[in-house]
């Protein structure tokens, strides 16, 4: 994978395959090797939703392992970008802005 799908802005859907060679040695490298395929390597386009969800149940219902980027989305702005209060930053970092005192007191006798 290139650092332009790591830094990919929208939703992917992914999978890493990683052996456990030392508490599952039945199932080691050369197990892994005879089953494991990039997805990347098939000329798929993943934006297909459908084929990502075939692809995804494909290994436990038969003997090929996909890995890969499964479904991508188009790009979109980041949830931070997207709230008016979150685009100057995180909240902590944030300037608090405190009202006037009389400005509480008006709000409590509201309420009573």
């Amino acid at each position: 994978m290139s650092a332009a799908e790591f830094s990919h802005r929208g939703y992917a859907f992914i999978d890493v395959l990683q052996p456990c060679v030392s508490f599952n040695r039945a199932m080691g490298y050369d197990w892994y090797r005879k089953r494991v395929y990039k997805l990347e390597d098939m000329g798929r386009d993943p934006s297909d939703r459908l084929a990502a969800l075939e692809r995804a149940w494909e290994y436990p219902g038969g003997g090929r392992i996909p890995t890969g980027i499964f479904y991508r989305t188009e790009e979109v702005p980041a949830y931070e970008e997207q709230l008016p209060a979150l685009r100057a930053g995180p909240l902590p970092s944030q300037p608090l802005h405190v009202r006037p005192v009389e400005e509480y007191r008006q709000l409590v006798e509201e309420f009573i």
